[in-house]
């Protein structure tokens, strides 16, 4: 689910996402039915906030509601604010279904420029839309919580503030 949902710049490699579980402020969740996994939750628990980094649904069940009820359960037990990544819906219908469902659990598009780190070296860079629940971020909040999940949960050694590609795609 994890690899069919997410194209390879907006996800880990298999190798990285087994030493993330390792981590104790990061925890990775499945949702279940009839005893097979039919939903994803990737997500680090930070001061102060939440940050939801993968949510995925088994294409063969999207669209039938799992996805807002396994929102709303999560969500219901969130004691802070939750953040996530989300690819601008005019990217594709996908990626419009995608931050529909957002909207409707409750999560609110910030207008701040976003960009999410590459995974590794041979990964770009994506330009998404920082999302959050219950309300928008303050854009101090925003800062600093955007540096927070740069430094923690992608590894920079600064936040990354400009679209930058790397050479080698225009080689």
């Amino acid at each position: 689910i994890y690899e069919s949902s997410f194209p390879a710049d907006e996800r880990n490699d298999l190798i990285r996402q087994r030493e993330r579980l390792k981590l104790t402020d990061y925890s990775f969740f499945a949702a279940i039915e009839d005893e097979k996994v039919i939903g994803v939750l990737g997500e680090w628990l930070f001061d102060g906030f939440t940050f939801m980094e993968h949510f995925a649904i088994d294409e063969s069940r999207r669209g039938k509601g799992i996805g807002t009820r396994f929102f709303h359960e999560h969500l219901e037990k969130a004691k802070h604010p939750v953040v996530g990544e989300a690819e601008h819906p005019e990217m594709s219908d996908f990626a419009r279904r995608r931050m529909g469902l957002y909207m409707r659990v409750g999560f609110k598009a910030n207008s701040y420029s976003y960009i999410q780190p590459p995974y590794s070296p041979e990964k770009n860079p994506v330009s998404m839309c920082m999302i959050s629940f219950p309300t928008l971020l303050e854009k101090k909040e925003y800062e600093t919580i955007r540096d927070i999940i740069h430094l923690r949960a992608y590894g920079q050694k600064k936040p990354l503030l400009k679209f930058v590609q790397r050479l080698s795609h225009f080689l």
